[in-house]
């Protein structure tokens, strides 16, 4: 591919990676990310998409087996994207809005988190502690691990372990308890 990858930026809505953690969709969540980030870069957003080009590029990305590929294709269908209805090979891809309507969204209260497309070219895994660290940042004051994991329906080790390491790359920084009980006693 000519583009280069690593300079592309995706963005992430928190209160839709909240519903999409909801609901284990983030690999293809990200996949849409991707794609979107792509077709805005080369053809201005035309939404219009080659099946075998766009699982050439997640190959390409993810780093995944042609099997999961195909699993996050059939996956994120009539959510993410939608077949043409006289070719199968042409897929496009849905709106935010159309996105944020099947998740019951009504509103929006904070602002996109945007992450580097290089995150997800080292380790395609990062999607959930992406997603997960958005929803974090959501509101300017800290948030438990306890709320995220009812929020975000996933288990306290998974949340916990997800933040440890968006911790380590940088992304989040995490406070305990007592920092927090300090700063509002100042």
């Amino acid at each position: 591919m000519d583009l280069e990858l690593s300079s592309l930026n995706i963005e992430v809505q928190p209160e839709l990676a909240e519903a999409i953690l909801n609901k284990k969709m983030g690999k293809e969540y990200f996949c849409w990310l991707i794609i979107k980030a792509i077709d805005k870069k080369v053809s201005g957003n035309g939404g219009k998409i080659n099946k075998q080009k766009l699982i050439k590029i997640l190959l390409e990305i993810t780093n995944r087996s042609r099997f999961s590929i195909s699993r996050y294709i059939n996956n994120g269908e009539n959510i993410f994207w939608r077949f043409d209805k006289n070719d199968n090979n042409i897929l496009y891809l849905n709106s935010f809005f159309k996105i944020c309507s099947f998740f019951n969204i009504d509103f929006i209260y904070s602002n996109n988190v945007i992450y580097n497309l290089s995150f997800i070219l080292e380790d395609f895994n990062m999607c959930n502690k992406l997603l997960l660290s958005a929803v974090a940042s959501k509101k300017n004051s800290p948030v438990s691990n306890i709320n995220l994991s009812s929020r975000c329906n996933l288990s306290k080790t998974t949340v916990k372990s997800y933040l440890n390491e968006a911790q380590e790359y940088g992304i989040i920084e995490k406070m305990n308890n007592f920092e927090i009980l300090y700063e509002n006693n100042s």
